[in-house]
């Protein structure tokens, strides 16, 4: 009980750019474990560690929302950001395991494609967030694609 008052009562400090940057690193993540996994590993390693990454990445799209709600309820809203500590904490630990590169041309950091990466990545979000608000998902005219025409159709207003 004192955990959930002590958790509720903090606020979070505000004009930080926290959140900011976490959603940066977030949406960098991805390609570099893909990166990682695919330099590693090779033949069926490479496959079963495609699949492994797929399973979990998929698994924690359903576990995630659910712990999410779970803490919320139970805690407040302001304890569903103190479960990245621990996944941090993991992640810091797991990189310690990690194999240098195999390829002796190795240049270090892409700072092209990391720009690259993470304005596509934010342009993807907004798109999806914003597209509605902006009218992008209303269509102009009636599309086609091989041959087929995809229309947009208002319903009627119902005669009583």
């Amino acid at each position: 009980m004192r955990l959930r008052k002590r958790l509720s009562e903090k606020p979070l400090p505000s004009g930080s750019g926290g959140v900011t940057y976490s959603l940066t690193f977030a949406a960098l993540l991805i390609p570099m474990t893909l990166a990682i996994i695919n330099s590693t590993y090779t033949g069926i390693q490479r496959v079963i560690g495609f699949a492994v990454w797929g399973s979990v990445i998929g698994g924690m799209a359903g576990v995630g929302p659910l712990l999410g709600g779970w803490l919320v309820t139970g805690f407040g809203w302001r304890s569903a950001f103190w479960v990245n500590l621990p996944i941090g904490a993991l992640i810091l630990l797991g990189a310690l395991r990690v194999p240098d590169s195999r390829d002796e041309h190795a240049s270090g950091h892409d700072p092209l494609g990391i720009v690259l990466a993470v304005i596509e990545t934010t342009s993807v979000v907004f798109a999806l967030i914003e597209g509605q608000k902006y009218g992008w998902l209303t269509p102009l005219r009636p599309a086609g694609l091989l041959g087929v025409r995809f229309e947009s159709v208002t319903p009627s207003p119902s005669r009583s």
